[in-house]
């Protein structure tokens, strides 16, 4: 495929950016490539991205996000918090008001993995 195609624009590349990326960078070389191919003419848009969790935005400039990347955002922040203690007093499940097994196969569900 010989496509020329112009730069980004600040919606795809806020969309790119937002986006959690499960897949890493080969999910998003995928979505890259589909987007070049599923484009019409030289400027990608936010929809040629096929993203599904790609924020709604509001008239009122406030974002909705869906409730499984809000639910993931959270979960990270509370985990940063207790500094990736799952279990215990101080530990993110205690804090969540959830039994630490249900933290983990939410963590594994949403793709949340402590960084290296």
């Amino acid at each position: 495929l010989d496509k020329q195609m112009g730069p980004l624009g600040r919606d795809v590349l806020q969309a790119l950016t937002k986006h959690h990326w499960p897949g890493n960078v080969r999910e998003l070389e995928h979505t890259m490539q589909r987007a070049v191919i599923v484009c019409r003419g030289a400027e990608m848009t936010v929809s040629d991205l096929g993203l599904k969790s790609t924020p709604l935005l509001v008239s009122s400039g406030s974002e909705i996000l869906p409730l499984a990347e809000l639910e993931r955002q959270y979960i990270c922040q509370v985990l940063d918090r207790t500094n990736w203690h799952i279990k215990g007093a101080e530990g993110a499940a205690m804090l969540l008001g959830l039994p630490p097994s249900t933290l983990r196969s939410r963590m594994k569900k949403l793709g949340i993995k402590r960084p290296q």
